[in-house]
């Protein structure tokens, strides 16, 4: 299994000002073929994660699919902010 985790950070990390308040965490779900990850940023980061019309957040997202669409299993990337 891919760590999706430093996937996603890999991913985030260069669109934020402060990479440090950056936070990735993979949850548990009920279904062995889903993974949810919850990307956590300071509420001024949040909005630059997302993108004008949630563009960025949906590039994120389907970048992610697609890497995992190789191991047949489904994704949820949700952003949080502290």
């Amino acid at each position: 299994m891919k760590d999706y985790a430093n996937i996603v950070k890999t991913i985030v990390a260069p669109l934020l000002e402060d990479a440090s308040s950056l936070d990735v965490k993979v949850m548990d779900t009920v279904n062995d073929n889903e993974i949810k990850i919850l990307v956590i940023a300071h509420e001024d980061q949040i909005p630059r994660l997302i993108g004008k019309q949630g563009r960025n957040a949906n590039a994120i997202r389907q970048l992610v699919r697609a890497i995992a669409s190789e191991e047949h299993k489904r994704v949820l990337v949700d952003f949080e902010s502290f």
